[in-house]
């Protein structure tokens, strides 16, 4: 068991995780999810609502169950099978500057059921607990769910595939990415292609036989391979159609 902190709380009926948004030299550590029993499913006063953004800052929001109210902190009642849907809230005179969303992924690891963060605009999915960051886009939206498996996949759109983005991002030798079949699909393939950023090929990786429904899989990039910029596609294809998604991968 972890031990108890202000900012991160951990026990069967009372957790609460602290996210930090930092772009920059610029770095806020107000906002929380979490549940505690003693708690409301809407604005209470474990909630916190949100303060007026100063220009050139950013900040996310969270939408409020059962009220209007946008929150920085937002604490729930139920203890498991909960969505946390934010936005990001972008005041800063460059839209393209870089929104890092971070949290301590060993306290997600303690929790007993899982925990996900999705964007609902792409239907990429985030596994908490095995990555610690995300890059946030303005425009986009977002979801964090804790629950059981079926929980989180009711979340996602089931009448399409969908690939996730690979994650954790930078690398060190190992990377992760989502990829959710629907289940009147038929059986197909997953490919795996490593590439420099001018299009030569490093390596290609092949998986038979996936069937229909919901996996994690990994991806190993040579350990040869110096720190630098990588193009990682990740493709699947079964007898009636195909899909691929490519992603610059960062490797440390």
């Amino acid at each position: 068991r972890i031990e108890q902190t202000a900012s991160n709380v951990i026990d069967e009926e009372h957790w609460n995780l602290t996210l930090t948004l930092q772009s920059k030299q610029l770095k806020n550590e107000i906002y929380q999810i979490g549940v505690n029993s003693k708690a409301k499913n809407g604005m209470d006063y474990m909630d916190l609502s949100t303060l007026p953004l100063l220009e050139d800052m950013a900040s996310i929001e969270f939408n409020s169950l059962n009220s209007t109210n946008k929150l920085i902190k937002d604490i729930r009642k139920d203890s498991i099978n909960q969505s946390w849907n934010f936005n990001l809230i972008n005041q800063r005179k460059s839209s393209e500057q870089h929104n890092l969303l971070t949290w301590d992924n060993e306290i997600a690891k303690s929790l007993t059921y899982d925990l996900y963060l999705l964007n609902t605009t792409t239907n990429s999915l985030t596994d908490m607990k095995l990555s610690n960051q995300l890059a946030l886009t303005t425009g986009q939206g977002y979801q964090i769910s804790y629950g059981t498996r079926a929980f989180i996949l009711e979340g996602l759109n089931r009448g399409t595939t969908f690939i996730s983005s690979p994650y954790p991002n930078p690398i060190g030798e190992i990377c992760y990415f989502n990829i959710s079949i629907p289940e009147n699909e038929t059986e197909g393939k997953i490919t795996q292609t490593l590439r420099y950023t001018d299009g030569r090929i490093i390596s290609t990786n092949h998986i038979d036989n996936i069937q229909p429904g919901y996996f994690t899989h990994s991806f190993q990039i040579p350990f040869e391979l110096k720190p630098g910029i990588y193009i990682l596609q990740i493709s699947y294809e079964n007898e009636t159609m195909a899909q691929s998604i490519s992603h610059l991968l960062y490797k440390n």
